[in-house]
């Protein structure tokens, strides 16, 4: 079995239920069988009150960037 480390960003709306399944991906892929290094957002990392394309702007250069795997949380 492969045991790589893939840098992965999730996408989610941290307002909805989205954000439990986020949860439960890290701690499954992260803790639990260390396959996965986060590079998504937390809470509070960006400012709410910034535009929609200021928001966008900093995730792919802060975040995406960075990251192997993408999941789409909708």
């Amino acid at each position: 079995m492969d045991n790589k480390v893939h840098n992965v960003f999730v996408s989610c709306h941290h307002t909805y239920s989205d954000q439990d399944y986020r949860n439960k991906i890290e701690k499954l892929f992260v803790d639990y069988h260390a396959v996965m290094v986060s590079k998504s957002a937390q809470i509070g990392d960006i400012d709410a009150g910034l535009s929609a394309e200021t928001i966008r702007q900093k995730i792919c250069e802060e975040y995406l960037r960075d990251s192997t795997v993408t999941i789409a949380l909708n």
